[in-house]
């Protein structure tokens, strides 16, 4: 169709980034932090994977396995893992991640105040402790 657009392989997602420096900044903290895989160029890292505690035993391993999607505005945070039949009250919807084949848990992060990218190793660490935070209400 005229209008019509094919896409081969995972779509490319506009949006944020963040710059690997600002990752590793904020991984003294979150040693876990990385890029995920296809997610980054020289410059720019868009998804990321991290390891939060979970003090409530909501996840399979005391531990939940998480993706940020900084592609998104705002960001978006995905839980992997959540135990079956668990419930939580920060996560109540489901979402596909954007250039992956997974569907996963969302976090609602509340008031959590976003700002315009590029992200900084600050503002990530504010984020990562404030759904610390919420995820073992």
């Amino acid at each position: 169709h005229g209008d019509s657009v094919l896409y081969v392989g995972p779509q490319k997602v506009a949006g944020g980034a963040m710059a690997p420096s600002e990752i590793n900044r904020a991984r003294c903290y979150f040693p876990s932090l990385s890029a995920i895989k296809g997610h980054r160029d020289a410059e720019t890292i868009d998804l990321l994977g991290v390891r939060i505690p979970d003090s409530k035993g909501r996840s399979d391993d005391g531990h939940f396995k998480c993706m940020i999607d900084v592609r998104r505005n705002p960001p978006t945070f995905f839980v992997l893992n959540i135990r079956d039949g668990m419930r939580h009250p920060r996560v109540y919807s489901r979402d596909g991640i954007p250039g992956t084949n997974i569907e996963s848990n969302v976090v609602c992060r509340g008031s959590f105040v976003s700002f315009e990218a590029p992200f900084t190793s600050e503002w990530l660490l504010s984020y990562l402790n404030h759904t610390t935070s919420i995820m073992n209400e």
